[in-house]
This record gives structure tokens, C-alpha cells and sequence, in this order.
């Protein structure tokens, strides 16, 4: 049955949320999409599908994630981390 209006599972809005942080701190940090990619060595692609939410990455890659943008693990990728204002 689908609900309109219907909030999007707890999994996904955590993906949304570490999407959004990994996106703001790209940008503080004048990064862009294609130099995150490199430092991380991935595509483009892969960091666009994180900062859509539609993936999160490995735990690996976190780490690498977390040391590209300069910030703490936990920052992006504990349950309870806020988007970064």
C-alpha cells in the first residue's frame, strides 16, 4: 500500500542526513564533487549517490570520506550527527 505523505524509513533518512553533512562540509571546505571523488579515489558518481542519500558508504570508506572532508568520523556518520549549519 503506498501512503502520500508517508515519512521515508529511518535507514533512508539517516542516508539523507549523512548525505547532507558530507554535501555542507564539501562546500565549507570549496571542494568539489570531483576532487571528494579523487581524495577518496572513487567516481563522481559515488559521491553524488551519498549526497543524495540514495547510499551511504562502507565503513572503509567512511574513514576515507571523514579524512578528505578533515572532519571527525562521527561528524557524518554517527547515528545521531546533525547537518552541519
Amino acid at each position: 500500500m503506498i501512503q502520500i505523505g508517508h515519512e521515508p524509513d529511518p535507514a533512508k533518512r539517516r542516508r539523507m542526513r549523512q548525505g547532507q553533512t558530507i554535501r555542507k562540509i564539501r562546500k565549507l571546505r570549496q571542494m568539489s564533487v570531483a576532487e571528494l571523488a579523487e581524495r577518496c579515489d572513487v567516481t563522481v558518481g559515488a559521491v553524488s549517490q551519498w549526497e543524495t542519500g540514495r547510499f551511504t558508504p562502507r565503513q572503509e570508506m567512511q574513514v576515507r570520506v571523514a579524512r578528505a572532508l578533515d572532519v571527525p568520523w562521527s561528524t557524518i556518520f554517527a547515528l545521531d550527527a546533525e547537518v552541519v549549519s
